[in-house]
Order: structure tokens, then sequence, then C-alpha cells
């Protein structure tokens, strides 16, 4: 036999020796595999109808109202609430107001998504109805931020009506006694004066009842909101399809008369890329309408998902509010990052695959793939054993 044959036959009885002992000593082996997790468009939507339905609002702090007679203003600070452990409301609110009519001066702090934007607009108030409700006849000047958007008087007149509905669903009232609200004025430290004319007349309003009303109208909004979600669905829906290789949703809402929608909301994967080439957000009864297109990274951890956006961008429709989305892109992308990430704490959404390498659209379902470990006991025997990974 040659050296050559000799060394080769070695190594092979080397490897035939080492196999039955690395046998006999395994008693648990772990090895990887590919597992799937079909969903249904049917299921989707089921899922998203449920989570709709069990959503609550809640007021996260009591509103508090405080009176400056040096700047004839009042302070509203606290006026936000909670969805699914995102923010959305009102850090702070500052009505500066004219004495001599109903003209008021606001600027506050919103709370959206985490983030705080500054906002500044003029509004002209009314209240002529004997419910009392103060109504917006109108609204200017308005900018957010370092944004100053061109708003046509349609624009202004749909924000305006907008808000209108909001006060009169929260049920807030300033008392009118019959007759046409005339001026507003700060005259104490506690006290706010409402002048009426037709016929002539003063009311007094405290600082303590005022703040009281403001907090009434918070939880009545939250408990209006609340019954909403999970007494009347009729008044919203969620369609979810799966065709074409895309992921596609449509949705709409009515609550306390403004409808907001959303349709081509058409998701493409790629790996773990998901992207929307062009859906429309819509709000209003002559709907005004905004598209726009979105991309972001899905990645599952612990069987926990998360995204990332990559991308958010407006069409051309309404140049302003496009120029301002990219102004703030980065904090608006890191914002909705935040806001998912609490959605799916809240909802307890986990996948039951670990990790997840590839989402796809495959026939009528949406498929996760992932790898696995899968630990197996082996029961060995002395001597040679047959061992097969399962297939």
């Amino acid at each position: 036999m040659s050296e050559r044959t000799r060394s080769a036959t070695m190594r092979l009885l080397g490897v035939l020796t080492a196999v039955p002992v690395l046998l006999l000593t395994l008693s648990v082996a772990s090895v990887s595999a590919a597992e799937q997790e079909d969903y249904s468009a049917g299921q989707i939507q089921d899922w998203l109808v449920d989570k709709i339905e069990t959503t609550t609002v809640g007021v996260t702090t009591p509103p508090s109202v405080t009176l400056d007679l040096a700047n004839n203003r009042m302070d509203v600070e606290g006026f936000t609430f909670e969805v699914r452990g995102v923010a959305v409301g009102l850090n702070e609110l500052r009505l500066t107001f004219n004495g001599a009519d109903t003209s008021v001066a606001v600027a506050g702090e919103l709370d959206v998504l985490g983030k705080n934007p500054r906002f500044w607009c003029d509004l002209v108030i009314e209240c002529t109805d004997t419910d009392g409700i103060p109504r917006v006849t109108s609204i200017s000047d308005v900018k957010i931020a370092d944004y100053e958007p061109d708003l046509s008087t349609e624009d202004l007149d749909t924000i305006a009506e907008k808000l209108n509905r909001i006060i009169e669903a929260s049920e807030v009232s300033i008392g009118s006694p019959g007759a046409k609200l005339f001026s507003i004025d700060v005259v104490d430290t506690d006290k706010v004066e409402l002048t009426w004319s037709d016929p002539t007349t003063t009311t007094l309003h405290e600082a303590l009842p005022i703040e009281q009303a403001v907090s009434d109208a918070a939880d009545t909004l939250a408990s209006k909101a609340n019954s909403y979600f999970a007494e009347d669905p009729a008044r919203w829906w969620v369609d979810v399809v799966i065709a074409d290789e895309q992921l596609q949703i449509d949705c709409e809402a009515s609550f306390h008369g403004i409808t907001v929608g959303l349709r081509d909301f058409n998701v493409d994967f790629d790996t773990l890329n998901a992207s929307v080439a062009a859906a429309t957000v819509y709000i209003g009864t002559t709907p005004q309408e905004a598209t726009f297109l979105a991309a972001g990274e899905i990645a599952v951890s612990g069987g926990i998902p998360s995204l990332t956006m990559t991308d958010l961008t407006m069409d051309n429709t309404h140049p302003n509010l496009r120029d301002f989305v990219v102004d703030i892109q980065d904090a608006l992308l890191h914002a909705i990052d935040q806001a998912v990430d609490n959605v799916v704490s809240s909802t307890g959404l986990e996948s039951g695959l670990a990790t997840v390498d590839d989402i796809a659209v495959v026939g009528t379902v949406l498929r996760l793939t992932g790898s696995v470990a899968v630990n197996i006991d082996i029961e060995l025997k002395q001597g040679w054993n047959m061992v097969s990974v399962p297939v």
C-alpha cells in the first residue's frame, strides 16, 4: 500500500471512529429549520377590527386653567389624550383676548406622536344660541412651528368647521343669556367678563368653574370616543385585501361629524422592506386630499415586530404641505417609529417566529418566513446510531 493510500485510509478511519464517539456523547441537538406563518386578508382585517373596537382613549392629566390679568389671557394646560400609548392633544393653549370684541389670539403647543410643535392663529368667536356653545366664525394667520401654510378661504372655513364640531361634541358651554356675545375680557386674577348685546348685559366666570368645565369637556370627548370605537362600528370600517402581490388596506371613520379616511394604502414587500407608492388621506365632507408615498424597514426580534421609517413624501397637490413635510421629515419619521412601537406594545402584537427573514405576499396570503432553532431529544444506544434532522 502506498504512503498516499495509507494516509487517506487513516483519515477515513479517524472520521468513522469520531462519528460514533460524537453520537454517543450527544443527548440534545440544536438545528436550524425554516418556518412560515401565513395570514389571510380576513385574519388581518379581523385583528384590526378587534383592536379598534377595544381601543380606549384616556385623558393624560386633568386640564388646568389660569388667568393672566396683565396680559388679558387665559392659559389652559394638559388638554392631552392617550390612545394606544400615543399621546395627542394640547400641552398648552393660550387665549389672549382683545377686550373690545370677540377676537382671540391663540398660541399653543401640540402633543402629536411624541413631538411638541408650537402653533399660532387668530380666531373670532361667537355665541348667539341659547345652548351657550362658543363657535369659531373665522380663523386666520395660521402658523405651525416655522411653517406658514398658504391656506385658501375654503381651507380656513374647513378648519373652523372641524373645530366647531369638536367644541360641540365636548358639550362645553359659556351660559348664553340668550343674547349675542360682544366681548371677552379678563377683569381679575380669577374672573373673565363676558359682555352680551341685544340686550346688553355682562356675566362673570371664575377660573375654577372654567377649569372644571374644560376638564368635563375633555372627559366627555374621551368617553364619546370610547363609545364610538366600541359600540358603533357602522360609522367606521376597515377593508383588507390581498391581491396583485400587495397587502391593500382602506379605512374610513366619521367622528363628531368629521370624516377622515385612507385609501389606496397598498403595501409592497421586498424581503423586510415595505413601501407604499401612492396612498391618499382625506378629510371632510367635501374632501381635502393629500397623496403620499412611504417606506420602512420591518424587523422582528424575540417575536416582537418593529418599524424603522426610511421615507415619507407628499405629492405636489399641496406644495406648502409637501415642503413642510420635507422640513420636518427626520423628526416625523422618528415620531412614527415611536408611535408604532407604542401601538405594538399596547396591542400585544407578536409573531410566532422569534425572527423573521422575509415578508411576502404569496397568492392570497401574507407569508412570514423565519429561521428558528429546534431542540431535538435523541435517544442513543450503545454502538452505531443513525441520526437525521427532521424534515
